[in-house]
């Protein structure tokens, strides 16, 4: 996983989608998309592989874009 991207667009992650990435490149915050809705935990190593390996991060539409496809 790219760790060193994903700490590099930390900042974007939070202001646009609320997924909070500390120093270390942990996610240590999901967004609360729906009241009483959990995420499937087992899911969370898969969406942050695809946070660091699949979003192009070039052109911001397509970054929201393909992050969306991500969740």
């Amino acid at each position: 996983m790219n760790t060193e991207l994903l700490k590099e667009k930390a900042e974007m992650l939070e202001e646009y989608f609320s997924v909070h990435i500390d120093s270390s490149a942990n996610l240590s915050r999901l967004p609360v998309i729906l009241d009483q809705y959990t995420p499937d935990m087992d899911r969370v190593p898969e969406f942050l592989l695809c946070l660091g390996n699949d979003v192009s991060y070039a052109i911001t539409i397509c970054t929201i874009i393909s992050t969306i496809r991500a969740y």
